[in-house]
């Protein structure tokens, strides 16, 4: 953790000022210790350069689902992490029509930062400070490819309770919300710490285009390849790789307009090298949490909270949502001022 990080966190319980106690410090680097609430007398601890607040509390399907992605990260993180362009490209198409560029200056945050593969893209957007939280242990992961990154700080968190005072100008979250055990209230929660002129970004799987996905891969994930152990999980997921790799060479044989089923998503993951899009694979197979929203539920998200809005269709099959409470900051992100 790095010195710079502590006046923008906060007890997620109490909400009071966090002091730093029995620490070791070398070069702004704090490596373990302890973060004591002024208020409550809370402590959390720093482990391994990870300011802790998660521990092993949490709902079995959470754990399992949490769990599950982190060692999936972990698993491909070298693949993952080398592809710089291609995150960068990705990252892009995910919190479109935002810019980047709009980070300049700014604190965000990384709602579910994984591995840190959008903390290492957003870093070189020049954000004054950029904070990713996860609830799995795969935090100090992402903390071992960022902590080179002097803007970037890593916390093991709860979105439901964020250890961060309201301080955030952009928050984004990829891939997170749905995975959640309630992905209104995880949306309600960051969008709580991000401040009232500030802007918020989520990418959710939706519930249009997704039909077969809903009503005969979520039963099959969620009663048997969630339970499957690793090895045969990822046998499992390279052989539908395979597939998904062979189905992206026909339909880019197809005549214009012709197209397969998910033949927009198709196309879009023959973008990722084969062992990527095993990774890919195996990260729908595995979590036992995962919902398809449809828009009027995201749509809702930004009506209840008297946000200003913009959602967009994403592969036929997800939605994007950029929302703010102010009118010109939206605007002013979308390129439309």
């Amino acid at each position: 953790m790095k010195l710079e990080a502590l006046p923008y966190l906060c007890c997620p319980e109490c909400r009071g000022d966090l002091t730093l106690t029995d620490d070791t410090t070398r070069e702004g680097e704090v490596t373990k210790g302890s973060l004591r609430c002024a208020a409550c007398d809370r402590a959390w601890p720093i482990v391994e350069g990870v300011p802790d607040f998660v521990g092993d509390a949490g709902a079995t399907e959470v754990v399992q689902t949490t769990s599950g992605f982190a060692r999936n990260w972990n698993a491909y993180n070298q693949i993952i992490m080398s592809q710089g362009e291609l995150n960068d490209e990705l990252f892009r198409d995910w919190i479109e029509p935002l810019d980047p560029a709009t980070f300049k200056d700014k604190v965000v945050l990384d709602a579910g930062c994984g591995m840190g593969r959008w903390l290492a893209v957003s870093a070189k957007y020049s954000p004054k400070a950029l904070f990713g939280v996860d609830y799995s242990a795969v935090a100090h992961t992402a903390y071992e490819n960022t902590r080179h990154l002097p803007n970037v700080h890593v916390i093991r968190g709860d979105l439901f309770k964020l250890p961060l005072k309201q301080e955030m100008d952009v928050t984004y979250c990829i891939g997170v919300l749905h995975h959640t055990p309630d992905p209104a209230g995880a949306f309600d929660a960051i969008l709580s710490r991000t401040k009232p002129d500030g802007l918020v970004c989520a990418w959710v799987y939706g519930k249009e285009g997704n039909g077969w996905i809903t009503n005969v891969v979520s039963p099959i994930r969620e009663h048997v390849t969630s339970r499957l152990p690793d090895r045969a999980l990822s046998l499992l997921s390279t052989a539908l790789a395979y597939q998904l790799d062979a189905a992206g060479r026909v339909q880019e044989l197809l005549p214009a307009g012709w197209s397969l089923p998910y033949g927009a998503y198709i196309r879009y993951l023959r973008r990722y090298p084969f062992d990527y899009m095993e990774h890919i694979v195996f990260d729908h197979l595995i979590p036992e949490l995962a919902y398809y929203l449809p828009y009027e539920e995201v749509l809702r998200w930004a009506t209840k909270n008297d946000l200003f809005h913009h959602i967009t269709h994403r592969n036929e099959n997800s939605w994007r949502l950029l929302a703010s409470r102010s009118p010109e900051t939206l605007a002013a992100a979308r390129g439309t001022r």
